[in-house]
């Protein structure tokens, strides 16, 4: 049994579906600390004038959870990023047979940041023809002690490979929650996070 976890990210660069693709559950880390403009509610996307940021306005509160994170409705971003993506891709292949499934996720009023991500995840994920069985950690009801938010390699969604973080998909760093926690208990805390998970799906390898 192999399984990955991952906190959810907006628009996802396509290693997040590789990884997806090699396990057999993929846990969405949608519990821990979230990062103010991180991969979380941003990304950026190529365009003929060069890379163009697409960031999700939140209502942010220090240590907040990802998903406690709410979307701030008080700007059109929604029909910003929806034609964004419309105007860079609209001649890509088959953009048009994922163009309607992207618009109905964009016109959802859920206005919970992870909520958006799964979705925006599992509509791309489908177009690939990933099947692999999903959970979230909010719902595996696992004990966890105080700041053991951990953050992945960083990435970049749709966009070059070449400008994210080559560091190792499967390295984990704990967030910078407290300034005073010890580093090296804050990797044990954060590991052992890791481990409840995956013992709780009886895992034998974790990617």
């Amino acid at each position: 049994m192999i399984v990955s976890i991952h906190q959810p990210q907006y628009l996802p660069w396509l290693g997040y579906f590789e990884k997806m693709d090699r396990a057999d559950v993929f846990v969405f880390l949608d519990d821990v600390q979230f990062t103010k403009n991180d991969w979380q509610n941003r990304n950026k996307i190529r365009t003929v004038e060069g890379w163009h940021w697409l960031t999700v306005p939140v209502l942010h509160r220090f240590g907040q959870a990802i998903n406690e994170t709410q979307t701030d409705e008080r700007s059109p971003w929604r029909q910003k990023h929806r034609r964004s993506i419309e105007l860079t891709y609209k001649k890509a292949p088959h953009f048009a047979e994922l163009e309607p499934d992207l618009s109905r996720v964009y016109d959802e009023a859920d206005t919970h940041l992870s909520s958006l991500c799964l979705r925006l995840i599992e509509v791309l994920g489908g177009k690939l023809g990933l099947t692999t069985r999903t959970a979230k950690s909010s719902d595996l009801r696992l004990s966890k002690g105080p700041n053991e938010g951990i953050r992945k390699t960083d990435s970049v969604g749709l966009g070059d490979r070449s400008e994210r973080s080559e560091r190792p998909i499967q390295s984990v760093q704990l967030t910078d929650s407290i300034g005073k926690l010890d580093r090296s208990r804050g990797k044990e805390l954060a590991t052992r996070r890791l481990v409840e998970i995956c013992k709780h799906f009886q895992a034998d390898t974790y990617y």
